[in-house]
């Protein structure tokens, strides 16, 4: 246990899905069924009050609160889906041995402390939202009063170029301002809510702290991640394309009559659920592996965290002689 470099993450990480790939497959495949059940009720019960508030409230303001109930409940729950993931992650560093039944459970007991950081996010990302609408708002007004000039000058053809640079680069403003508030604040926030047992701001500010004089190599390694992702994704991919390839060969040998493009799209279909279904259950949770082990790669780095660990497992081991000794 010590400091890692980053291919040494990635290494651990693949290490840690083969090793607990059966206790991750359980438990996302139930949290999924439970997580729908759940679905289920809510729908019920939200349509059951939207009957009862209709007469009451107009139809778009129980649109707007229906629909922000509906976001808050499906981010809610994709983000408790990772701390479950995070406690199979964590425990060989914090020697505890951590089933399905028990990830589930760690999951849906931490639905409020979860939903507690997805509001103070939502609080953070107004300031951005309000300085991109305020920008949007002059630079348009600016455009409005050199329309004719650029008219004149370049023709009416040129206005729908300078449109689209403008809203290019309000878009690229707002990525980049969304990804330096993920990068900053949310990257490792879930990992201090399930390890550390910190709520909203408290989860926040200790992600900022440990993201804080290596956010360039934080913003690496995430993209990195996402890449590494992407390519399991692509080969898995082209793995089945070529295994129908040789299908449609097969096919051909007994003289079944259908054209390879048409033999391979209706395949497709066929296999394009069993592929997302083994993405999420097996290849998604990778990343999360990949950023809880950041995680506590910063703590060693910043804080030594590793030298705690080691001194807790000596304690452990301390105890169990001792009572070995006593037995």
């Amino acid at each position: 246990m010590g400091l890692l470099g980053l291919s040494e993450i990635m290494d651990t990480s693949i290490e840690v899905l083969r090793k607990y790939m059966k206790t991750i497959f359980l438990f996302s495949l139930g949290y999924g069924v439970i997580a729908g059940i759940v679905a289920i009720i809510l729908i019920i019960i939200t349509a059951i009050l939207v009957a009862v508030a209709y007469k009451v409230l107009s139809s778009f303001i129980l649109s707007g609160i229906i629909l922000v109930l509906l976001c808050s409940f499906i981010f809610t729950f994709l983000l408790a889906y990772n701390v479950g993931l995070i406690k199979i992650a964590s425990q060989d560093f914090l020697s505890e041995r951590i089933y399905a039944d028990d990830a589930i459970g760690a999951s849906f007991k931490s639905i409020f402390r979860v939903f507690s950081i997805l509001l103070v996010v939502t609080i953070l990302f107004i300031p951005v939202i309000a300085v991109f609408g305020v920008a949007s708002y002059f630079i348009c007004k600016g455009l409005k009063y050199s329309i004719n000039s650029i008219v004149i000058a370049y023709g009416i053809s040129s206005i729908r170029y300078v449109f689209a640079i403008i809203i290019l680069i309000l878009i690229i403003i707002a990525m980049i301002s969304m990804f330096w508030l993920y990068v900053t604040f949310i990257s490792f926030s879930l990992n201090v809510a399930v390890i550390e047992k910190k709520y909203a701001f408290s989860a926040l500010k200790r992600s900022f702290n440990l993201v804080k004089n290596e956010f360039w190599k934080i913003i690496g390694c995430s993209i990195l991640f996402s890449i590494t992702i992407f390519a399991v994704k692509v080969s898995l991919a082209g793995f089945m394309e070529a295994v129908l390839s040789i299908l449609y060969l097969i096919t051909s040998f007994f003289n079944v009559q259908v054209g390879y493009t048409d033999f391979i799209v209706n395949m497709s279909r066929y296999i394009q659920f069993p592929i997302n279904l083994l993405m999420w259950l097996i290849i998604y949770p990778l990343t999360t592996i990949m950023m809880c082990n950041m995680y506590f790669n910063q703590r060693y780095k910043k804080e030594g965290y590793d030298i705690v660990l080691r001194l807790k497992e000596i304690q452990k081991n301390h105890e169990r002689k001792q009572e070995a000794d006593g037995i």
